[in-house]
């Protein structure tokens, strides 16, 4: 798969189809089932049907942008769509998600030394006035953050690098996956950076044994890059199944897989009240949420990895 492609196409959380349909191409010829539900999620399914169900998910959208009201000089004003911190988005290129495909820059109003809220940013198209920025631009229109994906033979950077690289990771895992004895369901859950909207809607649809959910974790005191994937214990508001953990410390043990099981407040499942065990894999990201965020090639085949041998192996779960 082109993880260019992935990092371009847009998915701004409500508006994710674009993403949906660029992922659902890619799983079609390799897996048995694929399809998007009433609320946007995208399930594929790859195994026999009425063996143990496995889930895994990770969220399937990234934080934008809505044009809310156009200036007399031609900015357009926003609200913001997910959760960031607005300072790190100011100077940024936008692009908007309609048929002009104009783009912009995020600027503000205010001196990025106070205390700015998304109230104080706006869009430059480099419009002469409000007249010829309503040609381009509608109330309502959402805007992605563009950027350079950059890679080199250990590293790949980028901003909102890890809304794109989780899916990807994703991705491939459900291509190369096989394990006869399981059913096994890979969901890409629209609206994540909305309260986990819709994964709690296709936790109620699959009612898998076993969850397991796919994320990123920014480093710091013993999270380094090149520190292999990220098992979960606990965050501050879930903790996972001990013998999931203990099956995905073994899968990374048995395969001499580069892994650390983690216990720490950063991470948020928001899985809570699932009717199933939890288990929770992390890349560790550098600057993660920030202007410019950096990952490790070797961390990225060290999760896709375990997840492999994980499914591929044998599961001694409660």
């Amino acid at each position: 798969m082109n993880l260019q492609k992935f990092y371009e196409t847009p998915a701004v959380s409500g508006f994710e189809c674009e993403f949906t349909e660029l992922i659902m191409k890619e799983l079609q010829p390799h897996v048995d089932e694929v399809y998007i539900d009433t609320f946007g999620n995208l399930i594929a399914r790859k195994g026999q049907k009425n063996n143990r169900k496995i889930m895994f998910e990770c969220g399937l959208d990234e934080n934008g942008l809505m044009a809310v009201t156009i200036d007399e000089n031609g900015n357009i004003r926003v609200n913001s769509i997910g959760d960031f911190e607005v300072q790190n988005k100011v100077g940024q290129e936008v692009g908007f998600i309609n048929t002009s495909k104009v783009s912009g820059i995020l600027r503000c109003d205010k001196n990025l030394s106070d205390n700015i809220t998304v109230d104080n940013l706006y869009i430059d198209i480099d419009a002469n006035d409000k007249k010829q920025a309503e040609i381009l631009v509608n109330i309502g229109d959402f805007t992605y953050f563009k950027g350079n994906l950059i890679e080199n033979e250990t590293t790949v950077k980028s901003n909102h690098l890890t809304d794109k690289l989780v899916p990807y990771i994703m991705a491939n895992t459900a291509i190369f996956a096989n394990n006869a004895n399981l059913d096994l369901y890979f969901v890409f859950s629209a609206q994540r950076k909305l309260n986990s909207r819709g994964l709690k809607a296709v936790l109620c649809e699959i009612s898998p044994e076993i969850l397991i959910t796919l994320g990123g974790i920014n480093t710091e005191k013993d999270i380094k890059l090149g520190c292999g994937a990220v098992i979960l214990a606990k965050d501050k508001s879930t903790v996972t199944s001990e013998s999931v953990k203990n099956d995905l410390i073994h899968a990374a043990k048995q395969h001499k897989i580069y892994a650390g099981n983690h216990d720490f407040g950063l991470a948020n499942l928001r899985v809570t009240g699932a009717n199933c065990l939890i288990g929770s894999v992390l890349l560790p990201v550098k600057y993660k949420n920030l202007t410019f965020e950096k990952v490790k090639k070797n961390d990225i085949e060290s999760v896709q990895n375990l997840l492999l041998q994980y499914i591929g192996g044998d599961l001694h779960n409660e």
